[in-house]
Order: structure tokens, then sequence, then C-alpha cells
């Protein structure tokens, strides 16, 4: 009964994972055909990688336990990095440092 049932929440996660990563990827598409702001879409691009990262990873270590303790260290990393971008974000959007740090 337990391998059946741990079985059937590994495959859930799997479909969940990529449905994510998909509807991302698509909102990625989008925000790349209509690239008007390239200063403040750069920034939402990267930050929206994160979830077919954080997706793929988090299954990717569910399936391979092993794998888990590497896989944790790249999602670490790059989410490091988007918050990174989305200071860099907000940076952008306010028009700079000096008027970002005014807003605060």
């Amino acid at each position: 009964m337990g391998g059946w049932l741990v079985a059937v929440m590994v495959w859930v996660a799997g479909l969940s994972s990529w449905a994510a990563t998909l509807i991302s990827l698509g909102a990625m598409w989008a925000h790349c055909k209509h690239y008007s702001q390239p200063h403040l879409q750069r920034w939402v691009v990267r930050i929206m990688v994160m979830v077919p990262v954080y997706a793929l990873t988090a299954w990717a270590a569910l399936v391979s336990a092993e794998s888990a303790y590497y896989l944790d260290a790249v999602r670490d990393i790059y989410e490091a990095f988007v918050i990174y971008c989305f200071v860099s974000l907000l940076i952008a959007y306010f028009g700079g440092e000096r008027s970002f740090v005014l807003a605060m």
C-alpha cells in the first residue's frame, strides 16, 4: 500500500512541476515576444526562470534522494541570484539607486 501511494505522489509532483514549468515558459515567451521595456523585462524574465528551476530540482530531488544535496545547492544559488535580480528590478523601476533609496 505504501509503495503505491509514494509512486502516485511522485507522479503528481512530477506532473505539477512540469505544468508549472510549461506555464512559466509560456509567460517568459510572452515577455520576450512583447519586449517593449527591456530594462525592466530583462529582470522579470530572470526572476521567472526561478519557477522551472525550483520545480524541476525539487521534483528531481524527490525522485533521487542521492542527488538532492547537489540539486538543493543549485536551487539555493539560483535563489540568491533571483534576490539580486529583484533588487535590480526595483532599482530600475524607480529610475536609479538614488531614487530607490529616496523612495524607501
